[in-house]
Formats: structure tokens, C-alpha cells, sequence
């Protein structure tokens, strides 16, 4: 009330007041003069009830603002719950979501390889000056993560664990150059190499050499690991062949391949800790 009593808007009110009861003495006076009561008694009543009403309108818009305040905040805190409510919801319901993805997706992959051993882990964060699109995840050693494990998704083969720390690790994708993979086309038997090459980096993209001239591997065919020596499991999906061309020498064949997995749209993978079969033969450069 001390604060209305200061501000403005009473000031101009105070001020509206004054004038209209000037104006009221001066048309008195005036009427006094012309001898007509009722003139006068209108002249005089009029700007008083109209000053009457606005004062009496301000004022119980002023108090109801005021009594009611409190109410109002307090249906502002109820719908601010309400609307946090609902948005922890839709968190939960999308982490549930989520991660009953990743069930079925473990669930597909062991029906398909009933001798490996996962560990599912999140992409914590993605080099942007490595066009051959390595990433960070958030397991390490402490959760039986080791240098060489093959890290896949349920559409196929990502890359490997090319660094590793106690709780987190570095994965180089299929892109990279610093590793060769033994490969096969699943419809011909075709065998090649597929590395990683700067070139085709950047589109995403990798290449299986080292294929034989009379070879009749064909776009569209699907290429997989051939898993002979021990550091990625047999029959990976490594993805599909685009384009089939004869290598600068022209002894050899070579195909572009699209790996199975979008490696820039991935936010979850897992890491084979253990397969039949693996360490055998471990062999640094090629598989």
C-alpha cells in the first residue's frame, strides 16, 4: 500500500482530483451567478461521480491484484510442477525407450554369435579433426575393455579399441587407415582387405583391395570378416559394395564399400570383450 501511495499513478490521480474540483468551484461560482440550482447541482455531481467511479474502479483493481496475488502465484507453482512433471516423464520414458533399444539389440546379436561376450558403452564425445571419425566411450580396463576389442552395433562392425584407459577408451572406425581387415563378399568369396583411405574418408566411406581381375563381385553385395586370425570374430558386417574398379597398376581389383553402421549417428555401441576364437595369431597390421 506504501508503495502505491508513492507511485505514479496515485500521483496522477491526485493531481485529476485537484483539477476537477477547481473546475467545480469556478462552474458553482458561475452558476450561483445565473441562479439555477439544478444546473449547478448537476454541474457539481457530475465530474464527482465520474472522478467517484474511476477512483473506485483503480482502487479495487489495485486490491484485487494485491488480495489475490498470493493465489495467483501459488496456480503458477502448481502448473510450473505440473509442466516439470511432464518433462521427467518424457526423460524417463525416452531413456526407457533407449535402452530397451540396446536390449533388443543385444538380444539380436546374441542369437546370431551365442559365443560373445558385450559391453554396451555411450559415445561420450567425437574428434572433429579426425575425418576418419574416431571416437571417445565411457568404458575402460576396469570394465574388461582391452586394446584390439572389436566394438560393432547390431547392424554391424564399427571399428576397434585403438587407445584404452581405466574408464574410458578410444575407438578408430572402419574409415581408418591404421588397420586392415580380412574380408569376403558373402555372395561371391571373393577375399580382400578393407582399409580406410583419406579420399574416401570424407564421404564416408572405405575400401576393400587386393581382389582378383576375373572377380565378379558386383554393387549392392554385402562384405564381412573373414575372421582367420583372431582379432575380429567371423562374419562381422563390415557393409556393402558400391563400386567396383581396377586399381592404378591394373593387376587388382578394388571396391568401394558403405559401412553398414552411420558411424556419425550412432550414440551407443559395444565393445566384444570375448569371442571364440579371439587372440589367435594377433597380427598388428593385418587381420
Amino acid at each position: 500500500m506504501r508503495e502505491f501511495l508513492k507511485s505514479t499513478k496515485f500521483k496522477i490521480m491526485v493531481c485529476i482530483v485537484a483539477v476537477l474540483l477547481g473546475i467545480m468551484i469556478y462552474g458553482g461560482a458561475t452558476m450561483s451567478k445565473a441562479g439555477s440550482p439544478s444546473g449547478l447541482l448537476g454541474y457539481v455531481f457530475t465530474p464527482v461521480q465520474k472522478v467517484s467511479s474511476f477512483i473506485s474502479r483503480t482502487t479495487t483493481e489495485f486490491f484485487d491484484g494485491f488480495l489475490n496475488a498470493r493465489q495467483y502465484k501459488d496456480k503458477n507453482e502448481v502448473l510450473e510442477q505440473m509442466i516439470n512433471d511432464y518433462r521427467r516423464q518424457l526423460v524417463d520414458y525416452e531413456s526407457i525407450k533407449d535402452e530397451n533399444e540396446r536390449l533388443r539389440s543385444i538380444v539380436g546379436i546374441k542369437e546370431n554369435h551365442t559365443d560373445f561376450s558385450l559391453e554396451q558403452a555411450v559415445i561420450l564425445g567425437r574428434d572433429t579433426s579426425d575425418i576418419f571419425g574416431s571416437f571417445i566411450i565411457d568404458k575402460g580396463q576396469i570394465h574388461g575393455l582391452s586394446l584390439n576389442d572389436p566394438v560393432i552395433t547390431d547392424a554391424g562392425l564399427v571399428g576397434i579399441i585403438s587407445e584404452i584407459n581405466p574408464t574410458f577408451a578410444r575407438v578408430s572406425t572402419v574409415l581408418s587407415p591404421s588397420r586392415n581387415i580380412g574380408a569376403y563378399d558373402i555372395t561371391t568369396n571373393d577375399l580382400g582387405v578393407v582399409s580406410g583411405e583419406a579420399s574416401l574418408a570424407v564421404d564416408g566411406l572405405c575400401k576393400m583391395s587386393y581382389l582378383n581381375l576375373q572377380s565378379q563381385i558386383k554393387e549392392g553385395e554385402i562384405v564381412v570378416t573373414t575372421g582367420v586370425n583372431g582379432i575380429f570374430p567371423k562374419d562381422l558386417v563390415i557393409g556393402t559394395i558400391k563400386k567396383v574398379q581396377t586399381e592404378p597398376h591394373g593387376t587388382t581389383l578394388y571396391a568401394t564399400i558403405k559401412p553398414a553402421v552411420d558411424l556419425k549417428k550412432i550414440g551407443h555401441v559395444f565393445v566384444i570383450t570375448d569371442f571364440f576364437g579371439q587372440g589367435y595369431e594377433i597380427d598388428s597390421t593385418t587381420e
